[in-house]
């Protein structure tokens, strides 16, 4: 999306008098060439090391038959989280440093953007949805390195937005772009089992015009890393069934196997070269796509990846790109002049897409379209 400077008043004086000089307390960590913090180098030089030490030396006492293949299949993953166990421990005080520069930096920059969120009317939430199950799980198990524990207590105590991220979670936006292999029942219970093992970040939430939203950010490990912006509307019209849309540039969302949609065939011809649109019903889909709708996505078409879905009473967009809102780097501490700027571009172009589309439906909502 094209950047412009977010107009708030004293926005400038903000960013001299509290900004920087927090920023300025901010605990530095030196990098590698590798883009590494030094004080890592050493521990996952050892831990690799480890690992592969130990699982060449079981391969090689093994022997060649079909028993041992299976054996070390099933001790690859368990050879490689006791190296990971093994490195924490022998590491722990230089890991705990790190935690420390970490914390330090973390609460740092939610503070930093709680007060750029409340200067533009606001709520920040730094960890959506808390922390992910599966690490919920690890600080259970009474082996588990107190850092550790130490890191999902932080977490905890700064999460928040739980029934947003459950509808962003239930819009099926926020699943890795995997292929299923199975039966139907698999797919459906791996699918469960991968939404809710997705972590959030930079969660926000308020109204623009007479419209609630919330949005998050997510990192999706696939093919690299892709970086969304999650954004859930409530809506004056309730849908019966789904709908989902995508430009050219984006794909479609993952669903459960046994949910089919039906292709939808658009009156906007120019909507049509931009978008594509399935749904349970077509009249739904046409409900949600009226004229002002269409314009203002029609204007974000060619400007990245767009997707979205709809149901019930939400709408949750996805928008693909930049890492955004990179004010600072919590494990280095990192911080320039431009990566502020680049977190008030980020902030910009989320609210003018957000008041682009709330002005659609609230214009809705007032013609009483909702059944």
């Amino acid at each position: 999306m094209t950047s412009s400077k977010t107009k708030i008043p004293d926005m400038d004086r903000l960013i001299k008098t509290e900004i920087i000089p927090l920023l300025a307390q901010s605990k530095q960590e030196p990098l590698t060439k590798d883009g590494i913090p030094k004080q890592l180098k050493l521990p996952f030089f050892a831990g690799f090391s480890l690992f592969i030490a130990s699982f060449a030396g079981l391969k090689m006492v093994l022997p060649d038959n079909n028993l041992a293949e299976v054996l070390s299949i099933v001790a690859f993953p368990l050879l490689f989280l006791a190296s990971i166990f093994i490195t924490g421990y022998l590491f722990r005080a230089r890991l705990a440093d790190i935690f420390v520069k970490g914390k330090h930096n973390f609460l740092l920059r939610t503070q930093v953007m709680h007060s750029l969120s409340k200067a533009l009317g606001l709520e920040f939430i730094a960890v959506p949805g808390g922390p992910a199950s599966s690490l919920k799980k690890i600080t259970t198990w009474s082996k588990c390195p107190q850092t550790l524990k130490d890191v999902c207590a932080v977490m905890e105590d700064h999460s928040g937005l739980g029934e947003a991220s459950e509808i962003i979670k239930a819009s099926g936006l926020a699943v890795p772009n995997t292929v299923f292999i199975g039966s139907d029942e698999t797919k459906e219970r791996y699918f469960k089992q991968t939404l809710n093992e997705q972590q959030f970040e930079d969660g926000f939430k308020g109204v623009r015009g007479n419209i609630s939203f919330a949005a998050v950010e997510w990192n999706e490990n696939h093919d690299g890393r892709i970086h969304h912006l999650l954004i859930a509307l409530t809506l004056p019209t309730k849908l019966t069934g789904r709908v989902e849309f995508k430009n050219k540039a984006g794909i479609w969302p993952m669903t459960p196997p046994h949910r089919k949609h039906n292709k939808v065939k658009l009156l906007s011809r120019q909507f049509a070269k931009a978008y594509k649109v399935r749904a349970d019903d077509q009249m739904e889909a046409r409900l949600i796509f009226d004229p002002a709708v269409i314009e203002r996505l029609t204007a974000y078409a060619a400007q990245g990846p767009v997707r979205g879905v709809a149901f019930e009473n939400h709408l949750v967009v996805d928008l693909i790109g930049d890492n955004r809102f990179d004010i600072i780097d919590i494990m280095t501490g990192a911080w320039s002049n431009e990566s502020i700027k680049k977190t008030l571009s980020d902030f910009d172009d989320m609210l003018r897409f957000l008041d682009a589309i709330s002005t659609a439906f609230s214009v809705k909502g007032q013609r009483r379209l909702s059944a």
